[in-house]
């Protein structure tokens, strides 16, 4: 009985951990679009050489990594309300740990970064 409680702990913690890091994506990818990537980073984005597109892209890229760092270590410090219910330990989820879909979250929503993206591939596709 106290296994299959475990087990059903750790899905709601799953739960939980995904929830926080794709809640925390949309809003600091929202948060960044706004005031971190200024517009002005994208006028004349069609006028831009694939060189500079590419710079501007990775650029994009490691900011999100970094943003991803450290909202992965934030979201770490908020505590789960089962921890330590029938032996489970949170901080033991290796999910919790890998922050891979808050990097995703960031990366799917980010709006200046699919735009210039898709200014890329299509002067690719020429």
């Amino acid at each position: 009985m106290k296994l299959d409680m475990i087990t059903f702990i750790k899905c709601i913690a799953l739960m939980y951990v995904s929830i926080l890091f794709v809640l925390s994506g949309i809003f600091i990818t929202h948060i960044c679009d706004l005031y971190i990537f200024p517009k002005s980073l994208s006028q004349n984005d069609n006028l831009k050489s694939m060189s500079i597109l590419t710079l501007e892209i990775a650029f994009i890229v490691g900011i999100v990594t970094i943003l991803s760092y450290i909202g992965r270590n934030i979201i770490q410090l908020i505590p789960f309300p089962l921890d330590n219910v029938y032996g489970f330990q949170y901080e033991r989820l290796s999910e919790l740990k890998s922050g891979a879909l808050l990097s995703l979250s960031l990366l799917l929503y980010n709006l200046t970064l699919s735009s210039k993206i898709n200014i890329l591939k299509n002067k690719l596709a020429m």
